[in-house]
């Protein structure tokens, strides 16, 4: 996605904030089949342009508050990348971006609904991972975390124990680190014809 597009001339004038009142004073163009030109009408002609047997189709679409937001990802997002809904729950994440108090990659619920959330350091994830956003949205306590990575790692925890078990590895430590494991990542899953990649355009 080009970030130019979203970027065009609107004149404040053009903008229709409020309905037109009346609301049938709102402005039709008729665009005839087989004719060249448009015709600049009002609503309340609608009538006369109609003929016996025409289709009236009728669009009722409403116009919604949203926002979009982008993110430039690499640079470590302020703003969840991945939301709770997305998920499976036989789904594994890995958070490699958060070494900061106001980065933020993953919605805090995906840490609530996990069946194993686990840190490279706690306290580090408190402070500045994704545990951390967690922690300030009241969702969960430091009670709560499964264990560190060391000790799954070493086998003193176990790791994943059911096949649609969501788990979460929070990584908060060196860039190499996160390096080493996004290279394994792609190796896997490119041994096993897993995932896909994700054109993310030019930023």
């Amino acid at each position: 996605m080009k970030t130019q597009l979203f970027d065009f001339e609107l004149p404040a004038d053009r903008i229709a904030l409020r309905p037109a009142v009346p609301r049938d004073a709102a402005r039709l163009l008729v665009v005839k089949p087989g004719e060249s030109g448009l015709d600049d009408r009002s609503v309340c002609d609608l009538p006369d342009l109609l003929r016996a047997g025409d289709c009236l189709v009728v669009n009722d679409s409403r116009v919604i508050a949203a926002r979009l937001v982008g993110r430039r990802i690499g640079r470590g997002s302020t703003e969840p990348l991945i939301e709770a809904g997305w998920l499976a729950h036989s789904a594994h994440v890995t958070a490699a971006g958060s070494d900061m108090p106001h980065k933020q990659e993953l919605d805090p619920r995906i840490l609530v609904a996990a069946g194993k959330y686990v840190p490279d350091s706690i306290d580090a994830a408190a402070a500045s991972g994704e545990l951390h956003h967690a922690l300030q949205a009241g969702l969960m306590d430091v009670g709560s975390v499964y264990g560190e990575l060391t000790a799954v790692a070493s086998g003193r925890l176990a790791g994943r124990t059911a096949d649609d078990e969501l788990t979460v590895a929070d990584l908060t430590g060196l860039g190499i680190q996160d390096a080493a494991v996004a290279a394994l990542a792609a190796r896997l899953a490119g041994e096993h014809g897993a995932g896909r990649d994700v054109p993310l355009g030019d930023w």
